[in-house]
């Protein structure tokens, strides 16, 4: 038999019927689908109505929130109730519902419809239009919706919300778009907005941007004139190549506004931006962002820039006060950084793990603060100038940055905290400031510290050890000047050369002298070292000196007592104290009383009769 349409009648039916001849009923698409609603001892509900818990399985793809419970009217689903619901892609709300708690559909990967039904019967099998098919439909009496509650929400690729409503707004990129529910034409038509963007009705504030929306427009995404709040987890997973044009008016970012995005490469403000503010996580977790702060903006939280794979940002134009915790964790690919004038502190482990961050140039005078681990095991970081104004390098700031090999340190710090320099190994060039009070035993474990110069720290040659002075060497600690006898890491000594100022009225010679981290005896005053010193009033010679050199106090015209330590003197040599003081007296030990009288009496030493050797 052949088929022929009838006079007036479509292709379209004219094909059925012939199926319908010569293979039997045909079912057609279906234009709704019929859903049970979910039993309601499965929930748990408060007397004003608000959903607190849903005692069901975490397997379930479709939910039906019943319109009363217990004979309570449902008005609300509270905090996290559908939250972790991963495999839930469907879920019916009664038209009653008024409020979404925080987070109520967090972490619902799956979920891509949400739907509304009449619920002035309370009844027991509701109808799922196509039309609301893979929408994210608002009650139409919704007013309040907390933070969160569609973050991780993978699936939702457009809202909907009835023109009626006076809180929310859905808004399109292209224009906003009416669609009206004509599928039964006997019901009342309620006419929708549909976007991909959920927005406070007056459009100020965005909500939620739909993670599955696929943009087919040119350049970057613009959002809504007149916007002034990018919500929490507004942005969070928007698929989005290319990125976002911010709007000169938005004054803040939510925490994880734009969280795990992706290829998010541009975030671009609109010239005059008012952002004042960034929130945590905010940009966290995106591959080849380019970004530059405008310089409205005064605050970033924690961990706002982290994980952000070929990151390049400007921040050197805002006025931020603080770079706070782990800002900028692990960002591998940050190569360099300039700073904001304004900024005051660096907070702990802002760039911890920015393995290739080369240089950060700090802007202005007011930094004082640089926190615990702040650029730990940043490898390839080469050179820090730390500005005038810091007091502390917190404990492991540059832990484990291999290659650090120059470090400018203002006068200004008193601390080296623990593990501050841990592993280090390429220091070349370093002055520790002469105000640093404290080093830990650790500040420089496993680092390089021989090229580190301590002359200005005695205090720090207790924890860093330079390279072994070479014999004949001089150096200068305190008000003398030594030179090397015998170089050895353990048996070093040296002799004093001479004072650092011939106005000196006091001379001490201690036991030993420590330099570069190295202790050294100090066994004999050289030749000449304190000859015309015509001030000298008082010299006490050091436990371990052998040998008082040749002129070594000659015409020192006021030295009227010499204080002998050492018992092991051997030798006074040739006008060793020829012109002091005529009447100087020299305190030497009990038990060598006879001995050194015998050693300084020599016609030689220039002794005079006046003088006395007496014990001390």
């Amino acid at each position: 038999m052949r088929c022929r349409a009838k006079k007036g009648t479509g292709l379209v039916m004219a094909l059925l019927l012939c199926v319908t001849l010569f293979c039997g009923a045909v079912t057609l698409a279906k234009a709704e689908s019929n859903y049970n609603v979910s039993d309601a001892g499965l929930f748990t509900c408060g007397a004003d109505g608000v959903i607190t818990m849903y005692n069901g399985s975490k397997d379930n793809t479709e939910i039906i929130v019943p319109a009363a419970i217990n004979g309570i009217r449902v008005t609300g689903i509270g905090d996290n109730v559908f939250a972790g619901f991963d495999k839930l892609t469907t879920i019916g709300l009664p038209a009653s519902l008024a409020s979404f708690g925080n987070a109520t559909f967090s972490g619902c990967a799956a979920l891509n419809t949400m739907f509304v039904y009449d619920d002035s019967s309370n009844p027991a099998q509701v109808v799922l239009k196509d039309n609301d098919r893979g929408s994210i439909t608002l009650p139409d009496n919704l007013a309040s919706m907390g933070a969160g509650v569609f973050a991780g929400c993978k699936a939702v690729s457009h809202f909907a919300v009835a023109e009626s409503n006076p809180y929310f707004k859905a808004v399109s990129w292209q224009v906003d778009t009416n669609n009206q529910n004509q599928n039964d034409t006997e019901e009342p038509v309620i006419v929708r907005n549909r976007g991909e963007m959920l927005c406070s009705k007056d459009q100020t504030v965005l909500y939620r941007f739909a993670p599955a929306f696929h943009y087919t427009g040119q350049g970057l995404y613009p959002l809504p004139a007149g916007l002034v709040t990018i919500s929490a987890y507004a942005c969070e997973g928007v698929g989005l190549n290319g990125g976002f044009q911010i709007p000169a008016t938005v004054t803040a970012i939510g925490d994880y506004g734009f969280y795990s995005c992706g290829n998010l490469n541009t975030m671009e403000f609109i010239a005059d931006s008012h952002v004042a503010s960034i929130g945590a996580y905010a940009f966290a977790y995106n591959n080849n962002l380019n970004i530059t702060l405008p310089a409205s903006v005064n605050a970033i939280g924690i961990y706002s820039f982290a994980y952000c794979v070929n990151i390049q940002i400007s921040i050197a134009a805002t006025t931020l006060t603080a770079i706070p915790e782990y800002a900028f964790y692990e960002c591998d690919n940050l190569h360099s950084l300039d700073t904001p004038v304004t900024l005051k502190s660096i907070e702990a482990y802002a760039f911890y793990g920015c393995n290739n961050l080369n240089t950060v140039t700090f802007q202005g005078a007011t930094l004082d603060k640089i926190g615990t681990g702040a650029f730990q095991t940043c490898n390839n970081l080469h050179e820090i100038v730390i500005p005038s104004g810091v007091t502390t390098i917190e404990n492991s700031t540059f832990d484990g940055c291999q290659n650090l090999n120059k470090i400018i340190l203002p006068d200004t710090v008193t601390t080296i905290g623990d593990n501050a320099f841990k592993d280090c190994q390429n220091i070349h060039e370093m002055v520790i400031p002469k105000n640093v009070t404290y080093i830990s035993a650790t500040s420089f474990a496993g680092a390089k510290t021989d090229e580190i110069d301590t002359s200005k720290n005695m205090y720090s040659q207790k924890f860093i050890k330079g390279a072994l002075p070479k014999e004949g060497e001089t150096f200068t600690v305190g008000s003398l000047t030594y030179k090397v006898v015998k170089s050895h890491a353990t048996k070093g000594t040296v002799s004093v050369s001479k004072a650092v100022s011939k106005k000196l009225t006091s001379v001490e010679i201690a036991k030993t002298v420590l330099y570069k981290g190295y202790t050294f005896k100090i066994t004999a005053v050289d030749d000449n070292a304190f000859k015309g010193m015509k001030k000298l009033k008082k010299v006490t010679i050091g436990a371990n000196v052998t040998k008082l050199g040749k002129n070594a106090f000659y015409n020192a015209k006021k030295l009227k007592q010499i204080k002998v330590d050492s018992t092991k003197l051997k030798s006074v040599g040739k006008n060793a104290i020829k012109g002091i003081q005529k009447k100087a007296v020299i305190k030497v030990p009990k038990k060598q009383l006879k001995k050194y009288k015998k050693l300084f009496k020599k016609s030689r030493t220039g002794y005079k009769k006046s003088m006395k050797v007496v014990k001390r």
